[in-house]
C-alpha cells in the first residue's frame, strides 16, 4: 500500500502537469477579434515572453541584443496589463499584476524548448515560427 501510495506521489505532478502548446502569432491573428482587449492581452504576454526568454537564457547580460529584449519585454508586459485593466476595470492592480507576470512566466520554458530544439536541428536558435513572432510584436508595438 505504501509503494502504491508513494508511485501516486511522485507521478502526480506529472499527471497534472500543464502542457503548452503553442501557435505561431500569425495563425492567431487570422482567427482573433483584433478589437478585444483578451485578442492584445495575448499578444502582449507571448511578446513579453519570447523577449523575456532572449534576455534571461540567450543574450550575454550587457549585450546590445539583452538590453533590447529587457526594454521590449518590459513594453509588451506592460501592454498586457493595461489590457487586462481594460477589461476589469476595478480589478486589484497588483492582483492583475502577478497574474499577467505568472502567465509570461509560464510561457518561457516552452518558447525556450523551441529555440533549443531549433538550434540543435539548425544551429540557429530562431530558425523557426518565433522569428515570425517577434517580427509581428516589433510591428505591432513599435
Amino acid at each position: 500500500m505504501k509503494r502504491i501510495l508513494l508511485t501516486l506521489i511522485l507521478l502526480s505532478p506529472l499527471a497534472f502537469a500543464e502542457e503548452i502548446k503553442l501557435t505561431p502569432l500569425s495563425e492567431y491573428i487570422k482567427i482573433a477579434d483584433p478589437n478585444d482587449e483578451v485578442t492584445w492581452e495575448f499578444i502582449s504576454k507571448r511578446c513579453a515572453a519570447i523577449s523575456l526568454t532572449l534576455t534571461t537564457r540567450w543574450f550575454p547580460e550587457g549585450s546590445e541584443q539583452y538590453q533590447t529584449n529587457k526594454e521590449n519585454y518590459g513594453v509588451y508586459a506592460l501592454a498586457a496589463m493595461e489590457m487586462r485593466k481594460k477589461k476589469y476595470p476595478n480589478a486589484d492592480v497588483q492582483k492583475i499584476t502577478t497574474s499577467i507576470t505568472n502567465d509570461i512566466l509560464r510561457l518561457i520554458d516552452p518558447i525556450d524548448s523551441i529555440m533549443i530544439e531549433s538550434q540543435d536541428k539548425t544551429g540557429s536558435f530562431l530558425e523557426n515560427w518565433l522569428m515570425s513572432d517577434i517580427v509581428i510584436c516589433e510591428g505591432l508595438f513599435k
